[in-house]
């Protein structure tokens, strides 16, 4: 069984051996270091390529992902298809970054080509962003600062925007529940 080409790779927390890998055709494989000549699981539910694979920080077994299929999904390692999918109402466009916040289990970001930064909190809101905000620049990658409430953002022209997180609750005891 051939691998579609892949466009991303993610190593998992809980068990190196073990990693994801994003194609082109928004497949994604996991894989392990152990069996090279075997998949392990396969998911689908992106239909465009797969531009970032970030495991959760608080569960091992949640995985999210986003696409140029203007999606963004969280998985569960055991499942094939996405526990859940969002698409912001407001951005019709592909998602070049996600990733978790190192604080709460239900706050992530995403960023898109053109610029939009977007925080979601799913505790508030399972649909849209809780925070939308147009940097004005193309992203390239975002990330959470790991002891600040900030985001950090990088620029194509290799310039890195931060912004400050206010009134942002992080008190969820760390429990993912979609």
């Amino acid at each position: 069984r051939g691998i579609s080409s892949s466009s991303t790779t993610t190593t998992t927390k809980a068990n190196n051996d073990q990693y994801y890998v994003g194609t082109e055709d928004g497949i994604i494989h996991k894989c392990s270091i152990s069996y090279n000549e075997q998949v392990l699981r396969t998911y689908y539910g992106h239909t465009g390529p797969i531009y970032k694979i970030e495991c959760s920080p608080f569960d091992s077994n949640k995985f999210l992902t986003c696409s140029s299929d203007w999606t963004i999904n969280i998985w569960s390692e055991n499942k094939s298809n996405p526990r859940l999918t969002l698409i912001s109402s407001n951005i019709n466009e592909t998602i070049v970054d996600c990733c978790w916040s190192p604080f709460s289990s239900t706050i992530f970001a995403s960023a898109t080509e053109s610029g939009t930064l977007s925080i979601w909190n799913l505790d508030k809101n399972k649909k849209d962003p809780i925070i939308t905000k147009d940097t004005k620049q193309s992203l390239k990658q975002i990330m959470f600062a790991p002891n600040a409430c900030a985001i950090l953002c990088a620029q194509t022209d290799g310039k890195i925007q931060v912004y400050r997180l206010n009134n942002i609750d992080y008190d969820d005891n760390n429990n993912i529940n979609y």
